[in-house]
């Protein structure tokens, strides 16, 4: 199981429905993850977009950190899951959860 692998179709759709937070996560995370579920949760991103997604919230975070210079960085990358149908949005510890869009009715 490679979580690290490529994405490689820019047309492929993904469903975002559920995000995981910890309580007591650090304030970027805390930050940055309502920004994200604002964005993205219930939608429907096209894998394309997922540089721009990683990109915006990298710019935000880069608003926070000259706003308060105290708060530390956090990675923010897409991972897939097991298989090819499910993949999340890692911000730090907490992530974003996303699935593989398989058809329309």
């Amino acid at each position: 199981m490679d979580m690290k692998k490529q994405f490689e179709n820019p047309n492929e759709e993904w469903f975002v429905y559920s995000y995981y937070a910890l309580s007591g996560r650090p304030k970027m995370e805390d930050e940055l993850m309502n920004k994200a579920r604002i964005l993205l949760l219930y939608r429907i991103v096209y894998e394309g977009d997922f540089k721009s997604v990683v990109n915006e919230l990298n710019h935000c975070q880069d608003i926070i950190i000259e706003q308060n210079k105290r708060l530390k960085r956090v990675e923010i990358e897409f991972v897939h899951g097991p298989g090819d149908d499910h993949a999340w949005l890692n911000i730090g510890s907490q992530h974003i959860s996303l699935q593989r869009v398989k058809g329309y009715y």
